[in-house]
């Protein structure tokens, strides 16, 4: 029993659409959103968060200026329950900027150094290095559903889940600020 269950259900009940009832808080698919009113050519077409956020924050001076500070989970910045004094923008050699995904620490990054030896003779840690996609993702989190494990491991592999999943929701974040940034500049709507 979930003490606050009539109250979530309401709240999903409010962003949802079930049999034909739209919540009067509905979420929108943002990739939809993408899909039907726009186009950036440095996507080549493709519409997916993997894609287009490493996009907007290469197209956007004001985001970059802005996410390039480590302002993300500082104490006085935007708050983040997994990251500490983080910069979403960094740049590489080229002026180009990196991939946030590529940049989430690994499985063993979330491993204190009192338990590697411990992390290491896990047998299948072998196969999960980093999550940094929504397949390698799924599969950490049937693991840890299905399979015993002991406390490291789980703890690693749930710390590397809960930092994807994060950075998954301010990729959405940053995307409609970017759209928002890109209306307000020319005054027209998608």
């Amino acid at each position: 029993e979930v003490e606050d269950k009539d109250e979530l259900m309401q709240f999903i009940s409010s962003i949802t659409i079930k049999d034909c009832k739209r919540g009067d808080r509905c979420m929108v698919d943002l990739e939809e959103i993408i899909r039907k009113y726009t186009y950036f050519p440095i996507t080549n077409g493709r519409t997916s968060m993997k894609v287009l956020f490493p996009a907007v924050l290469n197209m956007s001076k004001t985001i970059q200026d802005k996410y390039s500070l480590p302002i993300y989970g500082a104490t006085n910045g935007i708050s983040s329950i997994n990251f500490k004094n983080w910069c979403v923008v960094e740049k590489g050699d080229n002026g180009e900027v990196k991939d946030p995904y590529k940049r989430l620490p690994g499985v063993y990054d979330n491993v204190p150094s009192e338990d590697i030896e411990l992390f290491e003779k896990a047998e299948r840690m072998r196969d999960i290095t980093d999550i940094r996609e929504g397949g390698m993702a799924s599969v950490a989190y049937a693991l840890m559903q299905f399979t015993e494990m002991g406390d490291v491991e789980r703890k690693a592999i749930r710390n590397s889940l809960l930092k994807y999943c994060e950075l998954d929701t301010l990729a959405m974040v940053l995307v409609y600020e970017y759209l928002k940034e890109q209306i307000e500049r020319t005054g027209n709507g998608l």
